[in-house]
C-alpha cells in the first residue's frame, strides 16, 4: 500500500445547506471548474444486476488518467463522497471524498471537505502534495465562493463554466432569429429568452426544459412552452424527445422526431429494459440550434447527485452490515429499493412508480409521531418495520442480512411535476400548427394514462343548410370552427381533426377541458346574437381517460375506449350543454370552474353504445 495523505478543509458560505445542496452536489459542472478532465464513461452490467464504471480522459490535456469509479453515497442535504481506483502508471492509486454540509446556528452552511489520496511510487509522493493538497485545494475554494457570491445575488453564474461563443454568422443569425420571435410573441418573453440563450454556458443550452424556464421567471407554463414551440418552429432552437428511464429518470434515449420514438430502451445505468409512456417519460426538451454555435455536453461525472435528484439517499452496504443514518424527511411519499436485490422481479419496473415486490413505500407527515425506522435486507425482500413516519428527523437503521454488497436507495416518490411530456405538448394547438407533420411511424402505438376528450357536433346541421342555404351555412360552420379553435387553444388543448361540422379535440387538463366548453358556450351565444336567423346550436361531450396515441393520415390521433365514450357522450347532449362523466365532475379543477360559472347540473343514466349504462352530468349555462 502507498502512503495515504488525508486532508481536512473548511469553507463558511452564507447561505444554508438546502440552498447549496443542489450546487455542491453538481459534481458535474463543479469537475469542470475545478481542472478535472473531460471524461469518457462506459458502465458494464454485472451478473448481480449492479454497474461497474470506468472512466478515461487526459489530465491537464497532455496525460493520459484512467479509473473505475465506485458508486456515489450520499445522503441530501447533509453528505456525499465517491471512491475511485486509478490505473497505473497515474501517480495515484486511490482517492475518497466525502462532503459534509453542516448548518451553522446562523443558517450559513459550512464546507467539510475531507479527502484520503493514495500515492503509488516515488512520483506519487511528489503529485499528490502539490496536485491535490495544494492546486485542488485553491480550486475547491474557489468554486465554493463562487456558489455563495451567486446564492447571494453577487454573482450571475454558480460556476465559472465558459459562456457561450457563436461566430458573427451565428451572432447574425441569432439575432435575426430573435427579431422574427418578437414579431409574433411578447418582447418580455423573448428579451427572458434572448439573456439566457445570449449570456450561459454551453451545458444550460442544451436539455432546456420550458416549465423550468416558466417557474423560475415567473410565468405561465404554457406561455413559455408556446415561446419554445415557436423558436423551434423557425430553427432558433431544437426541439427532441427524451425518454426517460422510470428507475433513475435519466434521459437514456434521444430522438428528432416521434415518427422515430424507440419501443424499447435500455438503460444502462440501471441494466433495465423499458418503454414509452408518453405522458411521462418521453419529454420535449430544447436546445441552442447548431447553426448559431455547437452547444454538445461534455460529460466531467455522470454518477454525482445532481443526476438523480429525487434520491434523498444511497447508501452502500457490505455484506451483514447494520448501519444507523439520520437524515431531514419532508412530508410526501417515499420509496425504498435495492436495485441488487430480488433478481429480475425487482430490477424490471412495470412502469414508473408501480409498486413492485421487495420495493416499500413510506409515508412521511406531521400526524404521524414515530421517527425511528427498521430496514432489513434479505437475500429475497426488502422490508421496513413501519409505513408511515414523522416528518423532519428520521432515525434509520438499515441490516444487510445478503452475504453480498447491497445498494439502499431512498427515493422521491413523486414523479417530476417540471416536465413537458409529449402528451402535454402534442396536445397544444400551437404544436399541431407549427409541426403539422410530426407524427408517430405507422403502425406504432403509444399509450397515454390520461387525456380528456372533447367531441362536438352542430344540431341540425341539416335543415340550417336548407333554411340559409349552402353557401352561408358553410360560412358559418367556419365561423363557428374558428371560435372552437381560438378557445380550444387558449386553453391549453388542441384540435385533433374536423369531420364535417364536427370537432374532436384533446386536453390535458380537465378544468381547462370543462372551462374551454362553457367559454365556447358562451361564444355561440353570441355568434347567434348577431344572426337572428337559425342560430347555431352545439352539442358537446367530454370524458377523461387512457388511450393510445396513434399515427392517422400522417397525422397524431388517438384512439381507445376513452375516445369511443366521449364521441357517444355528444350523443346524448340536447345542444347547448356538455354532458360528461364523474371522471370529469370529480376532479377539483373541475368543481371549481362550475362553482365559479354557477352552472345547473343534471344528473342522469344513459345506454351508451357498446358500454352499457353509465351514470352521466348534463351542465347547462
Amino acid at each position: 500500500m502507498g502512503k495515504i495523505f488525508y486532508y481536512n478543509w473548511r469553507w463558511t458560505l452564507h447561505s444554508s445547506p438546502e440552498e447549496v445542496w443542489p450546487l455542491a452536489s453538481d459534481t458535474h459542472n463543479f469537475n469542470q471548474v475545478t481542472g478535472l478532465p473531460r471524461v469518457k464513461f462506459e458502465e458494464r452490467p454485472q451478473p448481480d444486476g449492479s454497474i461497474r464504471r470506468f472512466a478515461s480522459g487526459r489530465l491537464y490535456g497532455f496525460m493520459p488518467i484512467q479509473w473505475e469509479e465506485f458508486m456515489f453515497e450520499w445522503v441530501k442535504p447533509l453528505r456525499f463522497g465517491v471512491y475511485r481506483i486509478y490505473n497505473p502508471p497515474f501517480p495515484m492509486k486511490s482517492l475518497r471524498t466525502l462532503t459534509h454540509l453542516h448548518e451553522r446556528p446562523d443558517q450559513s452552511t459550512e464546507i467539510h471537505y475531507e479527502v484520503w489520496a493514495e500515492a503509488r511510487g516515488l512520483p506519487g509522493l511528489f503529485a499528490v502534495p502539490f496536485g491535490v493538497g495544494l492546486r485542488s485545494r485553491l480550486l475547491f475554494g474557489k468554486a465554493f465562493r463562487q456558489m455563495d457570491h451567486y446564492l447571494q445575488g453577487i454573482k450571475a453564474h454558480p460556476f465559472e463554466t465558459p459562456i457561450i461563443t457563436p461566430t458573427e454568422a451565428g451572432k447574425r443569425r441569432l439575432e435575426e432569429l430573435l427579431g422574427d420571435l418578437r414579431r409574433s410573441k411578447p418582447t418580455m418573453l423573448v428579451d427572458k429568452l434572448a439573456e439566457h440563450l445570449q449570456n450561459s454556458p454551453v451545458e444550460a443550452l442544451t436539455r432546456m426544459r420550458p416549465y423550468a424556464f416558466a417557474d423560475q421567471w415567473g410565468i405561465s407554463r404554457s406561455d413559455v412552452l408556446a415561446l419554445f414551440l415557436q423558436a423551434a418552429s423557425i430553427g432558433l432552437l431544437d426541439l427532441s424527445w427524451d425518454i426517460l428511464c422510470p428507475e433513475c429518470r435519466g434521459a437514456k434515449a434521444k430522438t428528432y422526431t416521434l415518427a422515430s420514438l424507440p419501443e424499447t430502451v435500455h438503460c444502462p445505468s440501471c441494466n433495465i429494459d423499458y418503454t414509452s409512456e408518453f405522458d411521462q417519460s418521453v419529454e420535449a426538451t430544447f436546445s441552442l440550434n447548431q447553426q448559431i454555435a455547437e452547444v454538445n455536453r461534455d460529460d466531467f461525472c455522470i454518477g454525482g447527485p445532481h443526476t438523480t435528484p429525487h434520491v434523498l439517499m444511497q447508501q452502500l452496504l457490505q455484506p451483514n452490515e447494520t448501519r444507523t443514518t439520520t437524515l431531514p424527511l419532508k412530508s410526501g411519499y417515499y420509496r425504498l429499493r435495492a436495485p441488487r436485490l430480488g433478481g429480475e422481479k425487482i430490477r424490471v419496473p412495470a412502469a414508473i412508480l408501480t409498486p413492485l415486490p421487495g420495493q416499500p413505500w413510506l409515508t412521511a407527515s406531521q400526524q404521524y409521531s414515530t421517527s425511528q425506522l427498521a430496514v432489513q435486507l434479505t437475500p429475497d425482500n426488502l422490508s421496513i418495520s413501519v409505513e408511515r413516519v414523522a416528518d423532519g428527523k428520521l432515525e434509520m437503521t438499515v441490516e444487510n442480512l445478503t452475504d453480498h454488497q447491497q445498494m439502499l436507495l431512498l427515493e422521491d416518490g413523486t414523479w417530476s411535476n417540471q416536465i413537458a411530456t409529449a402528451a402535454d405538448v402534442t396536445t397544444l394547438q400551437a404544436f399541431r400548427e407549427l409541426f403539422s407533420t410530426e407524427a408517430l411511424r405507422p403502425g406504432y402505438t403509444v399509450s397515454i394514462q390520461s387525456l380528456v376528450l372533447l367531441f362536438t357536433d352542430i344540431k341540425g346541421s341539416t335543415t340550417l343548410y336548407q333554411q340559409i342555404g349552402d353557401a352561408s351555412a358553410f360560412g358559418r360552420v367556419i365561423d363557428h370552427f374558428a371560435i372552437l379553435r381560438d378557445i380550444i387553444s387558449q386553453r391549453r388543448g388542441g384540435v385533433v381533426k374536423t369531420i364535417g361540422d364536427s370537432v374532436m379535440a384533446v386536453f390535458r387538463d380537465p378544468g381547462e377541458a370543462m372551462h374551454a366548453c362553457l367559454e365556447i358556450l358562451d361564444q355561440i351565444a353570441l355568434f347567434n346574437e348577431r344572426r337572428q336567423e337559425a342560430p347555431l346550436i352545439l352539442k358537446m361531450g367530454l370524458h377523461q381517460g387512457a388511450c393510445i396515441a396513434v399515427n392517422l393520415n400522417e397525422r397524431l390521433d388517438y384512439f381507445g375506449s376513452t375516445v369511443n365514450i366521449a364521441a357517444r357522450l355528444e350523443g346524448q347532449s340536447k345542444g347547448g350543454d356538455i354532458v360528461t362523466t364523474h371522471m370529469l365532475m370529480d376532479d377539483p379543477g373541475v368543481q371549481d370552474i362550475l362553482l365559479d360559472y354557477g352552472v345547473n347540473i343534471e344528473q342522469f343514466t344513459a345506454e351508451l353504445r357498446g358500454f352499457g349504462e353509465h351514470k352521466l352530468y348534463r351542465v347547462c349555462r
